[in-house]
């Protein structure tokens, strides 16, 4: 028959004992399918008045198939043999039509008996090689097998005398048993990695994956390292619930798979900027930045990622014990730059003194906050403040500085920027939300709506710019009567707190005014360099995360017998992006530095057009980087879960960049508006070729 029985056996089986009851009415042929089955290894037959018994053992194998006589006198015998029995085969006389009702009767009546409630079901319909003989639709009509609708079951063709379809409904019954296989003394065991023992025996029945694979040649009781990492992240061997699993380690055996902890460098190759690697020098970083670098890597690792994943799945916002980590440690003060408002702080355990913290300190920062790759979170932590609090900071009052200022830093009040309305966007010299003088003065009546306000739907303040009489003014708005949020569903998760804000004859101090009256548009313009410098050192590193990920994955994964990364075009795809990523940290660094040798007058002047053009870049390098990314994970680029989450995360969320602070045609417009205000396209009238 091609396959033996016995290889079949012990591939399906998993070497494990299985019991089967072959029961029928006498004269089915059901003597002569157990023979025809006879797996012809070490066999020892019983024959005994009333039931014959096969066992074999193959490979640590025990398959046992009961044959009890289909004797009216002895049918009632049957139950004794129910105990313990995970499949029925049942064989009927397809030819004999005159008592197959009485067939049917027995099939139900033993089916009815709880020891054999959870039993898999296999009717032979024998004796098809005879002329009048019933086919398969026929027998499972005349059985009523429809009928048994919480069972499994299943009707084979079968002729014992050739052996036509025997295999075949034995293989089907295998299939079905192997997820029902009892584990009591005997251990499922795999090593994954090489060195580490995994029993895996009370796990196997609620495997995700189907508990199929544990019974592979290649994992039952081998090392599996190569095949769980071409299906699994090592992420996963440190949850708790696998790690009970382990229940010893090979004695003298070199670990083969590194289990990184918090802190650690990635050995990768550009898996990190050049200016963390021992080999290559800057000229930009002091020993504080490379402090502070290590400092940032430990705390995002410990106390962020864990926090990003779940809030990624549940679509709450950070948690409250990340965000007073954040103020406990200054990451909160130090986001917003250097300056004044650090001086008199402890930043980070005192790694660096505040009056030292320059542009690339906060560079270092926001380069490390980013690595957990949750986009949606990354938003949601905090980023309102990062944009928001600058007005209040740089324009606001004294009184209102001292009053909102420690409350933000704090983590105890959320702040957000509500400038983008339905109607306008980077044209913030159109917005339609109004402020109206009230009668006495004294107060600001603000109507209108505002959309897209990341961190709006859980923010305590909100800088909002206002259509004024005169042109365009800032105003700090307390969540109080009149304001409502609505979350708004966006391509990341809900953790952000994207939200559509109406304004409705809101009330506001005229104290609570940002700067100048109707001199709003230069509070909006005036942190648009540092906004998009932070979301281009943050564009920046994702995209080195995501060469990172495809390095690991084209390493790993094995096709046409090799691995992804001996595939020239695979290997073409990878250098592209690398290049595009060291090219982007090396412009970015060269901004940096020359933001921390300007000052803010003259980054203005000189560097408008530069960080707009290189946050464009980015924005455009990501569009390509997540194509090449997705074409090197395939499917997996495309599952939220799994090997390729970080990808498929990637690819979904990174036109966020491109749209906020500025979208990259305006970036296009500023950077040329801004070269020829300096006429640097200005041509002397002199050149010529």
């Amino acid at each position: 028959m091609g396959l033996s029985v016995s290889k079949l056996l012990s591939t399906l089986f998993g070497k494990k004992e299985m019991r089967i009851l072959m029961v029928g009415l006498d004269a089915a042929g059901k003597t002569t399918i157990l023979y025809k089955l006879k797996l012809g290894e070490i066999v020892t037959t019983i024959p005994t008045i009333g039931f014959n018994v096969e066992t074999v053992e193959y490979k640590n194998i025990s398959f046992t198939v009961w044959d009890v006589g289909g004797q009216d006198k002895i049918r009632p015998l049957w139950r004794h043999y129910f105990q313990n029995t995970q499949g029925i085969i049942f064989v009927v006389d397809s030819n004999d039509r005159d008592r197959v009702t009485e067939a049917r009767e027995e099939l139900q009546r033993m089916l009815n008996e709880d020891e054999l409630r959870d039993a898999h079901l296999l009717v032979f319909a024998n004796k098809q090689d005879l002329p009048n003989a019933m086919n398969a639709a026929e027998i499972t009509d005349k059985l009523g097998l429809h009928s048994l609708r919480q069972r499994t079951w299943y009707i084979q063709a079968t002729c014992a005398t050739s052996g036509d379809g025997l295999y075949e409904g034995l293989e089907w019954l295998s299939n079905n048993l192997k997820n029902k296989i009892p584990f009591q003394e005997n251990k499922l065991q795999t090593t994954i990695p090489k060195e580490i023992i995994y029993d895996v025996s009370k796990f196997i029945n609620i495997h995700p994956g189907g508990a199929s694979v544990f019974f592979d040649d290649d994992i039952a009781g081998q090392d599996a390292t190569e095949q769980f990492f071409n299906l699994h992240r090592l992420d996963v061997l440190e949850k708790p619930q696998y790690k009970r699993l382990i229940i010893g380690q090979i004695e003298n055996e070199k670990p083969v798979i590194k289990f990184p902890q918090p802190g650690d460098l990635s050995e990768v190759p550009y898996g990190e900027p050049s200016w963390l690697s021992q080999a290559y020098h800057s000229p930009y970083y002091k020993e504080s930045h490379k402090a502070l670098q290590n400092w940032m890597r430990k705390f995002v690792d410990t106390v962020i990622t864990p926090d990003a994943l779940a809030r990624e799945k549940d679509g709450k916002r950070c948690s409250d014990g990340v965000v007073e980590k954040m103020a406990q440690y200054e990451i909160n003060a130090m986001r917003l730059g250097p300056g004044k408002h650090l001086h008199g702080r402890t930043l980070a355990e005192g790694i660096v003194k505040p009056e030292e913290f320059d542009y690339l300190h906060e560079l270092v920062i926001n380069q490390e906050l980013v690595r957990h790759g949750q986009r949606g979170y990354g938003d949601g932590l905090l980023a309102g403040m990062v944009i928001g609090l600058p007005p209040v900071l740089n324009f606001g009052s004294d009184e209102l500085k001292a009053r909102i200022i420690p409350q933000v830093l704090s983590g105890e009040k959320f702040i957000s920027l509500a400038i983008s309305e339905a109607f306008a966007g980077s044209d913030v010299a159109n917005l339609r939300t109004t402020a109206v003088k009230s009668q006495d003065g004294k107060h600001w009546i603000i109507n209108g709506t505002k959309k897209w306000i990341t961190n709006g739907t859980f923010s305590d303040y909100f800088s909002v710019g206002c259509k004024t009489e005169g042109g365009l003014t800032m105003i700090l708005v307390e969540r109080t009567e009149g304001v409502s949020t609505e979350q708004i569903k966006t391509s990341y998760s809900t953790t952000a707190g994207t939200a559509y804000i109406t304004f409705d004859d809101v009330k506001v101090p005229v104290e609570n005014t940002l700067g100048p009256e109707d001199g709003g548009l230069l509070v909006i313009l005036s942190n648009f360099n540092h906004e998009r410098f932070v979301m281009a050192t943050a564009s920046t590193r994702s995209i080195r995360f995501v060469v990172e990920e495809c390095f690991k994955w084209a390493n790993q994964r094995k096709v046409f017998g090799k691995t992804l990364l001996g595939q020239p075009v695979i290997r073409y795809k990878l250098a592209g992006m690398v290049a595009k990523a060291e090219s982007l940290q090396a412009w970015l660094e060269y901004v940096g530095y020359q933001m921390t040798k300007m000052t803010y007058k003259e980054q203005s002047k000189h560097l408008a057009g530069p960080i707009a053009l290189l946050k464009m870049q980015c924005t455009r390098v990501e569009n390509s980087v997540a194509d090449d990314a997705v074409q090197i994970f395939g499917g997996r680029a495309i599952t939220q879960t799994g090997m390729g989450r970080n990808i498929e995360m990637f690819n979904r969320t990174y036109k966020f960049n491109s749209l906020l602070g500025g979208s990259e045609g305006e970036k296009e417009y500023l950077h040329t508006r801004d070269a020829d205000a300096r006429q640097k396209f200005w041509m002397p009238k002199s050149a010529r070729l």
